[in-house]
């Protein structure tokens, strides 16, 4: 009992800090939602967040803004009813947007840009960015744990990311990707309302 109602509370509170210090910060937050104790949170204004959204802890949700003398404005756009877990960052030089109901697995990173390194004379550190490109992420999908999504890549409805993918490249609904780089390992049979193999051509067996 102890326990359920420390829970409960607890959820409130979240409710409360988000809708009164992140609120006023953010693009947009909607109704239901709550932000754990993040690890960082950069350009607020670019961000908007749902309704019935939960966000854990130590979630970095980072626009960025200006980087070695250009400007970015990366915008980041979280639909309704989508679940994030900890660790997980999401880092937009241009555009990422996460659309309702998708999960996140716990240290799942989505970057829309790389480090251009065509330069070997000068450090990364102080390059400019490429493969700046739009990341989303459609309706339904599940991103298994410790997941990267890299540059500009398009998941359809109702994608699942086995763990510890890199993404490069979109992919169509309806599909199970994993490995690195990622490719198609199933597709949902709609003929008989089934998940099934497929050859490394993507197609059923």
């Amino acid at each position: 009992m102890y326990f359920k109602l420390t829970r409960k509370i607890r959820y409130i509170y979240r409710l409360i800090i988000t809708a009164t210090l992140y609120r006023a910060n953010f693009s947009t937050i909607g109704e239901k939602t709550f932000i754990e104790k993040p690890l960082k949170i950069m350009n607020p204004q670019n961000i908007d967040i749902g309704n019935n959204v939960t966000i854990e802890q130590s979630v970095t949700l980072y626009s960025v803004g200006e980087y070695n003398k250009k400007i970015y404005n990366g915008k980041i756009r979280i639909g309704n009813n989508v679940y994030i877990n900890n660790n997980c960052n999401l880092t937009s030089a241009k555009s990422i947007t996460i659309k309702d109901n998708v999960v996140m697995a716990f240290n799942v990173s989505c970057f829309d840009f790389n480090h251009d390194y065509s330069d070997i004379s000068l450090c990364v550190k102080y390059s400019g960015l490429s493969v700046i490109g739009d990341i989303v992420i459609s309706e339904n999908c599940w991103i298994g744990m410790n997941v990267s999504i890299i540059g500009s890549v398009y998941l359809g409805k109702n994608c699942i990311v086995g763990a510890n993918s890199v993404v490069t490249k979109s992919f169509p609904e309806n599909t199970v990707i994993a490995g690195n780089p990622a490719r198609i390992i199933k597709k949902y049979d709609e003929k008989n309302k089934i998940w099934k193999k497929v050859n490394k051509l993507g197609e059923f067996s």
